[in-house]
């Protein structure tokens, strides 16, 4: 399983299920699942077996990695929907290892901010959306996250709150931009619990609040 950030989100994306889920609900109910994972482009552990699940999923890919172009064409060969997963400065000092070769610093101004993530998009082929790699600071930064949420409403692109931190100001934000927004309701793998079990029960979690919301 690919490991750090790996989290599902509930709505109207997919009316499929994980095998594993099915047990528990009823087929004439069909709740819809999106589940999102993160960090394609760079490390290589896992990639194979995530793109070849016979579900649909939601591929993150970082920027400016050795396989960003080539992660999102395989993805949407297999049939999973290809978003940004764009690294944004955290509130707390992290090491430039932890963002990537692409980042969206604190400090930026709104164009600086707007032409990052174009040049970013450019780099991820069928990208249909974006959301946030570290963040902290920045999701917290409602001139920064405006201009963003702006680009990615010229680009027709939705936004997706990853939720990481209290306070973040995306919700807000995407309410005055009118861009397409969403906001993740579970972790498969919390951070600190990175393991096999916790992801199982974090997605049967999920599938009982799809039954709940997700139509």
């Amino acid at each position: 399983m690919k490991k750090l950030f790996i989290f599902a989100l509930i709505f109207g994306f997919f009316n499929v299920l994980p095998a594993n889920i099915n047990t528990f609900v009823q087929a004439e109910e069909k709740p819809k699942l999106a589940i999102v994972i993160d960090d394609f482009g760079s490390d290589r552990h896992g990639v194979e077996e995530m793109l070849n699940l016979k579900i649909p999923l939601t591929v993150a890919v970082l920027p400016g990695c050795e396989f960003t172009t080539e992660d999102a064409q395989k993805a949407h060969e297999h049939g999973h929907e290809v978003i940004l997963h764009m690294p944004m400065e955290n509130q707390t000092y992290m090491p430039s290892s932890y963002y990537g070769p692409v980042l969206i610093k604190n400090s930026f101004s709104p164009q600086e901010a707007q032409k990052t993530i174009n040049e970013a998009i450019d780099q991820i082929p069928n990208c249909k959306g974006l959301n946030i790699h570290m963040g902290t600071g920045v999701s917290r930064n409602p001139e920064l996250i405006t201009a963003i949420m702006e680009e990615a409403k010229n680009k027709n692109i939705y936004f997706l709150d990853s939720r990481t931190i209290e306070g973040s100001v995306c919700d807000e934000c995407a309410k005055n931009t009118g861009v397409k927004f969403y906001g993740r309701d579970v972790f498969l793998e919390p951070p600190g619990h990175p393991n096999y079990q916790t992801a199982v029960n974090q997605l049967l979690n999920a599938g009982n609040l799809a039954k709940q919301k997700g139509k």
